[in-house]
């Protein structure tokens, strides 16, 4: 909320990537029997930036799993700006995903 980029009218409030990278951290146990033919899928329904998308995607990276080939994500933000930064996000990092607005 630094940048002043959040409505609190709409409850809009963007996550610290250190928060998001701890959450990513913490689902990611639950996918630890992943099998290397298994395709990971994401569903964010209030996207926002995207924050959490890129942390989880770099929790896989570490974890020495490719998530431009084996993740796939469903964002969607009701709000224009998120909408747009989000998928700006993710088309520059490669992150395969599906992203709306509505």
């Amino acid at each position: 909320m630094s940048l002043n980029l959040g409505s609190q009218a709409n409850g809009q409030y963007f996550t610290p990537y250190s928060v998001s990278k701890f959450m990513a951290e913490i689902n990611f146990a639950e996918i630890e029997s992943f099998q290397s033919n298994q395709l990971i899928t994401l569903s964010e329904p209030c996207c926002g930036s995207g924050a959490l998308i890129i942390a989880f995607a770099q929790t896989l990276k570490e974890h020495n799993i490719n998530y431009q080939q084996k993740l796939f994500v469903e964002a969607i933000d009701i709000s224009e700006m998120c909408f747009k930064m989000t998928y700006i996000q993710l088309s520059l990092l490669g992150i395969p995903a599906k992203v709306v607005q509505q």
